[in-house]
C-alpha cells in the first residue's frame, strides 16, 4: 500500500516530522488470512502500530517490503523498528523457509528519479540471526540512515542496475566506475574532503 507522498519525497522524511495514521484504521488485517506479502510505502508511521500490524498478519507471510517510510515526531524510527521486530515478533522461531524475508527501501544519498538504496539480507541478519542493526547501534547518531556499506543501489528504470551505495572513490576503486571521482560532473557524486581524507 502507497501513501500519498510522491516519489521524490520520500525519504527526505526523516527530517520532516508529521501526524502519523492509525494503520489499524486502513489496513483490513483481519481479512488477510492468507496474505502471503506486505508492502508499504510513502506513509508516516508510529513505529508500535507497525509492529503490532506485524503480530496480526498471518503465518502465510513470506515477504514484507518497507519503502520510504518516515516517522512522526517521538513515535520510533528504522533503527528502533527492527529493534523492535527482532524482540517483539516471534517470527525468528519459525523454520527459516517460513520466515518472512525483510527488506527497506530507502532514498539514495544521490538524489536521482528511480534510484533507491535497497538493504535486505542485512536485516535478515539481524531479525534472525548475530548481524548488526543495518541502522547502527542504540545511542548512535543518525538512526534512520543505514550504516555504509551495508545496502546497495538500485534503479527502477533499469533492471540490470545494481551496486553497492558506497562513496564514487569506492565506487571507481571497486570497478564500477572508471577514470577519477572528479571526471563526474554530478556535485552529489562528488566524494566529501572527510571521506576522500580517509581513501
Amino acid at each position: 500500500m502507497k501513501g500519498n507522498g510522491w516519489h521524490d519525497e520520500r525519504a527526505r522524511g526523516p527530517s520532516i516530522r508529521f501526524r502519523s495514521v492509525s494503520l489499524r484504521n486502513i489496513l483490513p488485517v483481519e481479512k488477510w488470512s492468507c496474505l502471503k506479502h506486505f508492502g508499504l510505502s510513502g506513509f508516516y508511521i508510529n513505529q508500535h502500530d507497525l509492529v503490532s500490524i506485524f503480530a496480526a498478519l498471518p503465518d502465510t507471510l513470506r515477504s514484507v517490503e518497507l519503502s520510504f517510510l518516515s516517522f512522526a515526531r517521538g513515535q520510533g524510527d528504522h533503527r528502533a523498528l527492527l529493534s523492535e521486530m527482532r524482540s517483539a515478533l516471534p517470527w525468528g522461531n519459525r523454520p527459516v523457509h517460513e520466515r518472512p524475508i525483510v527488506s527497506i527501501r530507502m532514498e539514495d544519498w544521490i538524489i536521482k528519479l528511480g534510484r533507491a538504496a535497497w538493504v535486505r539480507e542485512e536485516v535478515g541478519a539481524f531479525l534472525y540471526g548475530d548481524g548488526p542493526n543495518p541502522f547502527g547501534n542504540e545511542g548512535e547518531s543518525c538512526p534512520d540512515f543505514i550504516r555504509v556499506g551495508f545496502d546497495v543501489q538500485r534503479d527502477e528504470f533499469d533492471t540490470c542496475f545494481e551496486r553497492p551505495n558506497v562513496m564514487t572513490a569506492v565506487l571507481i576503486r571497486l570497478g564500477y566506475l572508471d577514470g577519477s571521482p572528479w571526471d563526474y560532473e554530478d556535485w552529489d557524486e562528488l566524494p566529501s574532503e572527510s571521506d576522500s581524507a580517509t581513501e
